[in-house]
């Protein structure tokens, strides 16, 4: 399966996008810069957004920079990886529309 953007969150939302957008709302694995597992699939996307309320595993400990647990992202939740960006849930569906828009 490929995406253009893949929103992982816990949360329902509801976005307004002319995107091959999916969304993931349960625990996941970030395999690389362009694939993660989900449900027993493998997932391709171009980018990736998902939010701290989901456990996320990492099949390469040292894909993401990360302090202790929390990926470290830039003003715009853009993560060591230019295309996978990290969110907190406050505020969420403003902080994709900016990231979607910025992009």
């Amino acid at each position: 399966m490929y995406y253009y953007l893949l929103i992982a969150t816990s949360h329902k939302i509801e976005l307004n996008l002319n995107l091959d957008a999916y969304y993931l709302n349960e625990d996941f694995t970030l395999i690389d810069d362009h694939h993660l597992k989900y449900q027993d699939k493998i997932i391709e996307f171009e980018y990736l957004i998902y939010s701290n309320e989901l456990n996320v595993t990492y099949e390469k400990e040292n894909l993401l920079l990360r302090e202790n647990t929390i990926p470290i992202t830039n003003f715009y939740f853009q993560t060591s990886i230019e295309n996978i960006y990290f969110i907190t849930e406050d505020n969420l569906e403003e902080k994709i529309n900016n990231i979607i828009n910025n992009e």
